[in-house]
């Protein structure tokens, strides 16, 4: 009798230690990394790419030549596979400009005022690239989207955070369902030089994991347990924020 019951307090314990770790979004192994960036890359363009020019701001809708500027492919550094309750997906970081949200300056802009004085507002509009998760399906179907905030700090930059490039993600076992993403950004504003971009402004962002019961994804950022924007420029020291902070 004494033996039965400690089986079933092993099995119990070792149910909730399943369940506790079957919980969390984590990595999973990828067998071939160019097949598997071949695959995910196509699945963007025939997916994600419509998705987003489907939804890009078109600015100056009103005028004989309406401007909607191009999207950013994604960046492969951001292309990983996945499991959320037994479930794979697979990420890509990519980038469009979904809304005008015009900086000081620029409230009354439009592309034929030939008299115009202002801010190069025409260039920020331009790359105001926001960058946004897609979580795909095995069959390359959209299951979640979450988009990336990065904050305006008028001290660092003068036009829009331009989302550039994605540094590293993973999900960290600290905080479950979800998922860190160490990026960088560039001024919107800084002019174009063929030589060289302007300096990049290190951030990290963590991505909250909520599934519906049809197997949607919902996406949300946390900003509480990191500020937007920061200045974190990496992973690990992301996670010392956390654990100081205190965030589950």
């Amino acid at each position: 009798m004494k033996n039965l019951f400690q089986r079933m307090i092993v099995g119990l314990i070792l149910a909730c230690v399943a369940n506790f770790s079957w919980a969390y979004l984590k990595n999973d192994t990828i067998q071939s990394r160019k097949t598997f960036v071949t695959m995910v890359k196509q699945w963007e363009r025939e997916t994600v790419d419509p998705y987003m020019v489907a939804r890009t701001y078109v600015f100056d809708a009103e005028t004989s030549t309406p401007y909607r500027p191009n999207t950013a492919g994604g960046h492969e550094n951001s292309m990983f596979a996945w499991r959320l309750n037994q479930t794979r997906f697979f990420s890509v970081v990519s980038s469009y400009v979904p809304d005008n949200d015009p900086i000081e300056g620029c409230e009354n802009y439009r592309r034929d005022d030939i008299n115009w004085e202002g801010p190069h507002c025409g260039w920020i509009n331009k790359r105001n690239l926001v960058c946004h998760l897609f979580m795909l399906t095995e069959q390359g179907q959209i299951a979640g989207i979450g988009r990336i905030e990065i904050g305006r700090d008028k001290k660092l930059i003068q036009g829009k955070p331009f989302c550039y490039d994605i540094k590293a993600m993973t999900a960290p076992k600290e905080i479950e369902d979800s998922m860190l993403i160490t990026l960088s950004y560039i001024d919107s504003a800084a002019q174009a030089d063929p030589r060289s971009e302007p300096d990049e402004l290190p951030m990290t962002v963590l991505m909250r994991f909520k599934q519906d019961t049809d197997g949607k994804l919902i996406i949300t950022q946390d900003e509480q347990c990191l500020s937007n924007p920061n200045r974190i420029a990496s992973i690990a020291d992301a996670r010392k924020v956390l654990k100081a902070r205190g965030c589950r």
